[in-house]
């Protein structure tokens, strides 16, 4: 049976977030390769800028990037292409719980 895939919501890097976010890397298929919690009060804007330019610095191919979509695309040769992204969604789909 086909299942569609939840697009995760998007963050505003540029509103001061009172709420987690995450920054999660996936391949072309959306296997999780990598998310890292970002607790409430981070600077948003700052993690991309910084995610973006450790890519551009360890010789990935950048393209595709969107700072409202708080998303950029990074490829290299023997590596699988990623889509880097910063989301509210807890990256496992685990339903969010606030206290």
């Amino acid at each position: 049976m086909f299942r569609r895939r939840k697009i995760p919501a998007r963050a505003d890097i540029f509103d001061e977030r009172k709420l987690p976010a995450w920054l999660v890397v996936h391949d072309a298929w959306y296997n999780v390769l990598e998310a890292r919690a970002l607790p409430p009060g981070t600077d948003l804007l700052r993690v991309y800028l910084v995610e973006l330019l450790r890519y551009h610095d360890d010789g990935w191919r950048l393209s595709q990037f969107s700072a409202f979509g708080a998303y950029f695309f990074a490829s290299k040769r023997g590596e699988l292409k990623r889509r880097v992204f910063i989301t509210i969604d807890h990256p496992g789909g685990e339903p969010r719980v606030w206290v």
